[in-house]
């Protein structure tokens, strides 16, 4: 081995040798700090073994549900008689709002067509999924409004400006659920 090559090997071997002694002395860190980092463990939990009956359990759920059926609103019929500018509420409570359906589509990329061209407009629009005897259909419609009088204004309105009949209707919550995002 050459001469220069033994040196370095001795002093590649001393510095790890001083490295391996005097590191773990300066970190081994004080006394103080090697207690804060031990910590208790706490005991074993006791778990306590329920035994559980089924068919109290699925009764207990049937009466759940029945409690929330007996919550839920009732299905209130749709009143079209009401005066023009009359507010009300319905069974629930609710007030009695009006759209206006401006259409109704098999293809939905044509009422998101005809919901789009309406909004670019200034129309409040949205679209609502209905199961009909001839499959499922798409409605457009406008609104809701609380005044009567206002939809019958925007009902004219949409037949001058777009040549669409509209038929007005009440605005029912429950469709909300139907809703078509966007």
């Amino acid at each position: 081995m050459d001469g220069k090559l033994k040196q370095r090997v001795i002093g590649v071997v001393v510095l790890t040798a001083l490295a391996v002694i005097i590191l773990p002395l300066l970190l081994d860190g004080t006394e103080q700090e090697r207690q804060r980092i031990v910590q208790r463990v706490p005991a074993i939990p006791t778990l306590e073994v329920v035994n559980v009956d089924p068919k109290a359990m699925l009764a207990e759920m049937d009466r759940i549900e029945a409690d929330s059926k007996a919550r839920l609103p009732r299905e209130a019929e749709p009143s079209n008689d009401m005066q023009a500018n009359q507010s009300s509420l319905d069974a629930n409570g609710l007030p009695n709002s009006w759209s206006l359906q401006v259409g109704s589509f098999v293809e939905l990329k044509n009422a998101v067509q005809l919901r789009d061209k309406l909004r670019k407009n200034g129309f409040r629009t949205y679209a609502v999924t209905v199961a009909t005897d001839k499959g499922e259909h798409v409605r457009v419609l406008v609104g809701p409004l609380l005044q009567r009088s206002r939809i019958e204004q925007i009902k004219e309105k949409i037949k001058a400006d777009f040549d669409l009949p509209g038929q007005i209707v009440r605005y029912n919550i429950e469709d909300d659920s139907r809703q078509l995002g966007g």
